[in-house]
């Protein structure tokens, strides 16, 4: 139950990217929802509510995944669950049409924790040092913005 849930998060979250509107996400979460990112901005951070969980991904798609001309987001594999809690490793690939040879890759694991059918707590686990290679890909490819 829990990992289709999250598949079904995770389509919807790719269907906002498309169409731009945030509010589809809005039965996924919990009213006092908390999303934690590992690492600093620009992805990394704590957001606390639900509005303010889905302000920030709606914010990092505006400032982040919308600097690339190309953002191709898939699963690596299958959820794996326990009890209320299931993670999924995934890979996110960034594409520049002015640096075609460069693309970005960052991977990490996304941890949902679910209260009824909604989601409580959600963890993005980048990988480490992901920090340092989107600074530098930024610095190099988009003038450090």
């Amino acid at each position: 139950m829990v990992a289709t849930r999250l598949l079904a998060y995770i389509a919807a979250h790719e269907r906002c990217h498309a169409d731009d509107d945030w509010t589809r996400l809005e039965p996924f979460f919990e009213l006092d929802a908390v999303l934690e990112v590992s690492g600093r901005p620009p992805l990394g951070g704590r957001w606390q509510g639900r509005a303010a969980v889905i302000r920030s991904l709606r914010e990092r798609a505006k400032t982040f995944d919308r600097r690339f001309d190309e953002r191709l987001f898939s699963p690596r594999g299958v959820p794996a669950g326990m009890g209320d809690t299931v993670a999924l490793p995934w890979r996110a690939i960034y594409r520049l049409d002015r640096a075609p040879a460069h693309t970005l890759t960052i991977e990490g694991t996304l941890v949902a924790s679910f209260k009824t059918d909604c989601i409580e707590r959600l963890r993005d686990q980048l990988r480490p040092g992901t920090d340092r290679r989107i600074e530098g890909y930024l610095r190099l490819h988009c003038g450090g913005r």
